[in-house]
């Protein structure tokens, strides 16, 4: 997989910033439902789990401001990031002007933001385009910002996953499946290399969708080296 023509540099067109909005953020779109679950998955978690309301949450990658609209309903101050301008501006009245501290265009393997300034990283529909590589440099740079916690999903490979993506492509000339697919213990191997110990994992519709939300939190003794 190429990282950079496959990801960094995929979303760079105001046409395909509208396309993606439209697919994940319309309820009639099976990626549109099962983003609408893993909403409902963050928020409850993100109100569990013990913040700081004086950080902010780091929405990375905010993409077309799928979380706004739960990230609005918390406390904490939100700062929403991504490389592609383009997938920001549709993502403008998404997340509360209360709330939001502003826009980032930036690189998630360069993050030059202040240590300790997150509460939270929330990361949404990105850890399955990243080699391991390309995750374990972003997995750093988040490290380094000093997080409580991150939540994040991944998609996850099974034999079942694997036959519906077969199916998929057969039906559908335009079905796109997820670039990079892991064991759930190849994701909790990735991120205890670089410092997060799972500490919830939640299907977004289990047995349906391959896409699993990793709750992780930093470990206390976690050397920045």
């Amino acid at each position: 997989m190429n990282y950079v023509q496959n990801t960094r540099s995929a979303y760079q067109s105001a046409e395909r910033a509208k396309s993606y909005k439209q697919q994940h953020q319309s309820p009639g779109r099976w990626a549109g439902y099962t983003m609408a679950r893993a909403k409902r998955h963050i928020l409850r978690v993100l109100r569990t789990i013990a913040l700081d309301r004086k950080k902010c949450i780091l929405d990375l990658p905010c993409g077309t401001g799928v979380l706004g609209p739960i990230l609005s309903e918390l406390e904490n101050p939100v700062i929403a990031a991504d490389v592609s301008f383009e997938m920001m501006k549709e993502a403008e009245g998404e997340y509360s002007s209360k709330s939001l501290l502003g826009y980032i265009q930036l690189d998630a393997t360069h993050l030059p933001l202040q240590e300790n300034s997150c509460a939270v990283i929330t990361s949404i529909g990105f850890f399955h385009r990243l080699p391991d590589d390309i995750a374990g440099e972003v997995l750093e740079e988040m490290k380094h910002l000093r997080p409580k916690y991150l939540v994040a999903t991944f998609s996850l490979n099974s034999p079942l996953q694997k036959l519906k993506r077969l199916i998929l492509s057969k039906l559908d000339s335009d079905y796109e499946a997820a670039p990079t697919h892991r064991t759930k213990v190849e994701v909790h191997e990735l991120l205890s290399k670089h410092g997060f110990s799972v500490v919830q994992e939640i299907p977004t519709v289990p047995v349906l969708s391959a896409d699993h939300l990793f709750v992780a939190q930093l470990r206390s003794d976690e050397s920045l080296g």
